[in-house]
């Protein structure tokens, strides 16, 4: 082994000792699993060194750190040759030793050999006063000129920070955002960004963004709370699952569009269902390099039968024939899936004629893959439940001299 990615407890680090001359990574173990000022004391940081100075600090090219590296490293001659840095925002850490202002980040890490950076918040939802790309000093990053896989995870939002790393990170291939409260990325930024030089060498996004098309469902607040079906794809199949699916199935009734509660929404929007409450989509922290994991989503069949559970009631379950003719099936899902992605084709549209090296894009926890449709068009294919999808983002195209005739 030479090196890992996953995070370390504290009792497993003597047994990486014993390969701390080859190993490649290095993950420092935080204070406590979650920040706790207490647990930063004067004894962790003195085991934290310790543990340090075990590696070959030459050989370390991933580097996962829970504290301030402004005050945990000293300021040499030689800044650190990692490739990968993970860097944990914790409010524990970030002053629990002096700052020498004097130091910086690229007097710690090395400007030319840094690729990857990964920045992960564990400031609370009630800190949203706090500046942490100040305090922390974010915007030193700029300086490192050959990032090319940008990670941001619970943090703030901030477009401004966003803006500035893709005007520095000319050579960016891979941005994934997932600001807290999932504050999607605006409009301005998203226009820089297919403008500036890391168009052309971006191949993975994956953001949120404000929907550039009528949403297939949304929840609209009034005097009375309802739902608001809204389908802007015509195709065949849309028009099919709409009248058999949300028509006939999720909304059958005039009363079955009012929300009274949140019961209302967990029983009928089927959009949170497959995306949040009951997800059918397994999770990867990269598409492009990482296995799926389904510890988070559910198989159709579990996923069905509790949508089933929302939608009739005990009297509704003993009336059997009525109530199967309005049950959703494993199909009915994959359809809504396949039309809710039908619905994001102005979304897709808007990135594909931009950024012309795109092969992964993951759009409001949507997956994607890009594929050459044919000769001239490009579209995006989910990455699950992807049997039998029809893209709607392609045209047929004729090369039939004799119709010119």
């Amino acid at each position: 082994m030479s090196s890992h990615k996953t995070f370390i407890k504290g009792d497993i680090n003597p047994y990486l000792w014993e390969h701390a001359d080859t190993l490649q990574s290095l993950n420092l173990t935080p204070p406590d699993i979650l920040p706790n000022i207490e647990a930063a004391d004067a004894q962790y940081f003195k085991l934290t060194r310790n543990i340090v100075n075990k590696y070959n600090m030459d050989q370390i090219q991933n580097l996962t750190l829970h504290v301030n590296p402004l005050s945990f490293f000293t300021k040499g001659s030689n800044p650190l040759k990692i490739r990968s840095l993970c860097l944990n925002l914790r409010e524990d850490t970030l002053n629990a030793e002096p700052v020498d202002e004097a130091v910086h980040y690229y007097d710690v890490f090395d400007k030319e050999t840094l690729m990857e950076l990964e920045m992960l918040s564990w400031y609370s939802e009630n800190s949203a006063d706090v500046d942490i790309y100040s305090h922390w000093k974010l915007e030193e990053f700029y300086e490192f000129k050959n990032i090319r896989d940008l990670t941001f995870l619970s943090l703030f939002a901030n477009d401004d920070y966003i803006k500035g790393c893709i005007i520095n990170f000319t050579k960016l291939k891979k941005l994934k955002v997932d600001f807290m409260f999932d504050t999607p990325i605006s409009k301005a930024t998203m226009d820089l960004m297919g403008k500036s030089p890391c168009a052309k060498t971006i191949e993975y996004l994956d953001i949120k963004i404000e929907d550039l098309d009528t949403p297939l469902l949304t929840v609209v607040n009034d005097e009375i709370s309802n739902f608001d079906i809204g389908i802007t794809c015509k195709c065949d199949d849309c028009k099919r699952t709409a009248e058999e699916v949300i028509f006939k199935k999720y909304f059958p009734t005039k009363e079955s569009y009012i929300i009274k509660d949140f019961h209302d929404i967990e029983q009928r929007n089927f959009i949170l269902q497959m995306f949040k409450l009951f997800t059918i989509i397994p999770y990867s922290s990269g598409f492009d390099e990482y296995p799926s994991i389904g510890f988070y989503s559910r198989p159709l069949k579990a996923f069905v039968k509790k949508v089933n559970s929302l939608l009739f009631s005990d009297d509704e379950k003993l009336d059997k024939k009525e109530s199967r003719a309005h049950e959703i099936s494993e199909d009915d899902i994959i359809a809504l899936y396949h039309m809710f992605l039908h619905s994001m084709r102005k979304n897709f549209d808007f990135f594909l004629p931009r950024f012309q090296n795109l092969e992964f894009l993951v759009l409001n926890d949507v997956p994607t893959k890009v594929i050459q449709y044919d000769e001239f068009q490009k579209c995006n294919v989910p990455i699950f439940h992807h049997y039998n999808y029809k893209s709607n983002q392609v045209y047929e195209l004729i090369n039939d001299e004799s119709l010119f005739d």
